[in-house]
């Protein structure tokens, strides 16, 4: 981990999930100033990145620490397409804010349910982000039997494992 961002994933499908997750989390926490944006870009982000997610990164960065909270947190993962030169991973995530509401105290806290699908290449060493494509939904209530074209559909990885940093 350098300056809060993970790297050094394995060439594998196991390595391009983890990396794609930590990502994701990553974005997250550049848009709450915890970590550097323009670091995360320079660490994560591969050689011909599309526009999409440079946009995405160019948003979460040079930003302050604010009171807000956001988290994300991953629920399924899926690689819809692995080689060890690129794989794409989908995330389908709950993601969490609790936002200061006035001066009184109150906080205002809203769950939505989304699933961010990611591009990664082998760069030199390790993984690297290429492609972000992000969409809302779904709902729990709608995923006991997904369509065929979704992401859930396919079969889910099975490695997420979760630490706590603050």
């Amino acid at each position: 981990i350098t300056d809060g961002i993970p790297s050094g994933y394995t060439r594998d499908k196991t390595g391009a999930v983890t990396a794609a997750v930590n990502f994701i989390q990553a974005i997250t926490q550049a848009g709450q100033g915890r970590i550097s944006g323009d670091k995360l870009r320079e660490q994560a982000v591969g050689p011909g990145a599309s526009k999409a997610l440079l946009d995405v990164v160019e948003q979460n960065s040079g930003r302050g620490a604010t009171e807000n909270v956001y988290s994300t947190i991953p629920v399924v993962t899926t690689v819809p397409t692995f080689d060890p030169a690129r794989a794409v991973v989908s995330v389908w995530q709950v993601d969490t804010s609790q936002s200061k509401i006035g001066d009184a105290g109150k906080v205002g806290v809203q769950t939505i349910w989304s699933t961010t699908t990611v591009t990664l290449s082998w760069s030199g060493t390790d993984w690297k982000v290429i492609d972000w494509k992000f969409e809302p939904g779904p709902n729990p209530a709608d995923t006991t039997f997904p369509a065929a074209d979704s992401p859930l559909a396919q079969k889910a990885t099975n490695g997420y494992y979760s630490f706590y940093v603050d």
